[in-house]
């Protein structure tokens, strides 16, 4: 059976593993979106998103992060690297095909894209 969400090993998990990329994370930026990236030392990639109160309520917060799952999903990216999403206040503004352009030229710029 195919599943269809980040696996859960795939994810940054806690407050410190958060704070270690955005401290010592290199940063690039679009006005809807932040993308922090720290090579993490493994084969795989493990993602995090920051969607705050400023984007929106809860039901506009988790669309935002449904969106930012599937172009992840849908994206061919080097492996190795631990990458934190942080969405903008105008993020939920923006309609997906715009939030996926914004995404994967950031990915791209950042030198991740195969």
């Amino acid at each position: 059976m195919a599943t269809y969400s980040i696996a859960m090993k795939g994810s940054l998990k806690g407050r410190r593993e958060f704070a270690r990329v955005a401290r010592k994370g290199r940063a690039f930026s679009h006005p809807l979106l932040v993308v922090k990236i720290l090579p993490n030392g493994e084969l795989r990639n493990r993602y995090g998103l920051v969607v705050g109160k400023k984007v929106g309520n809860a039901v506009v917060r988790n669309k935002v992060k449904r969106r930012l799952r599937e172009i992840i999903r849908g994206a061919r990216l080097q492996g190795g690297w631990d990458i934190m999403i942080i969405a903008r206040g105008t993020t939920s503004l923006s309609d997906y095909q715009k939030l996926k352009s914004a995404l994967e030229g950031i990915l791209s710029r950042a030198g991740l894209k195969i």
